[in-house]
């Protein structure tokens, strides 16, 4: 059985159809709720790791200190081989612990975006078996480089949208897995009023609108996505043995 580790970091971003998938094709998922302040286990034992979007950014370490443990589990984790699919800031994540800046955008990058995919993508194995034209939904005020060693999947003209490191390691910064349902939750009054500045007073509803009319869309593109991953896990083999762990921030 693939036993895979999941870090949530919002329960209004929980994994969603990335843990469905992976349930339905016999998987075991673990979930750990870090910005609860369940710790980050180590990798041993699991055979993937799945970590999903927050609040909180790569640079906010002061604030939320298990950001840095967090990333030497990741780093760790994808040196040694392991599988890792990352979600917005859990894309930033593996960005940021495998040594790429994390930069904040100069405006929120909001709504159903075209991602443009690379030549990479034509022949990666998962992002190879994507529909063209690729369209998600982004909702993020930071944007990942890419790392030394890493290969640019996809982005649309304001960011990086999706990159892979190593085989088996990815990160996405769209949420094929957001349903209006989650995006609700993400709209408090803040985030509300920063979204009716942005693109007007009926803003906020008509994204929800849209998010729910291309859910179909966005759930069988997620699926693709997911069950293409889940074949390179159980490629990967047995799971990873725990690395010794660092000090330090990530390089």
């Amino acid at each position: 059985m693939v036993r895979i580790l999941i870090l949530e970091h919002s329960r209004s971003n929980p994994a969603g159809v990335y843990r469905e998938v992976a349930e339905q094709q016999g998987a075991s998922a673990t979930v750990v709720e870090v910005d609860q302040g369940e710790p980050v286990p180590a990798p041993a034992g699991y055979d993937a790791i799945i970590s999903m979007g927050g609040d909180m950014g790569v640079n906010d370490t002061q604030a939320f200190p298990w950001l840095e443990e967090e990333m030497r589990t990741i780093r760790e984790a994808v040196k040694a081989g392991m599988p890792y699919w990352g979600v917005c800031l859990g894309s930033q994540l593996l960005a940021a612990s495998l040594g790429a800046r994390v930069d904040r955008l100069p405006t929120t990058e909001v709504g159903f975006s075209l991602i443009r995919l690379s030549d990479a993508a034509d022949r990666d194995p998962v992002f190879g078996r994507l529909p063209r034209p690729l369209h998600a939904f982004v909702w993020h005020d930071d944007a990942f480089h890419i790392p030394e060693g890493g290969v640019l999947l996809g982005g649309t003209a304001e960011s990086n949208q999706a990159f892979r490191w190593g085989e088996h390691a990815y990160g996405v910064q769209f949420h094929l897995e957001a349903t209006t349902e989650m995006v609700r939750g993400w709209l408090d009054p803040q985030s509300r009023a920063s979204l009716e500045r942005q693109l007007g007073p009926q803003g906020p509803e008509r994204l929800l609108e849209e998010l729910d009319r291309r859910r179909g869309e966005q759930e069988s593109t997620a699926r693709i996505l997911a069950e293409a991953w889940l074949e390179g896990v159980r490629r990967a083999g047995a799971p990873v043995r725990q690395p010794e762990l660092s000090s330090g921030r990530p390089d």
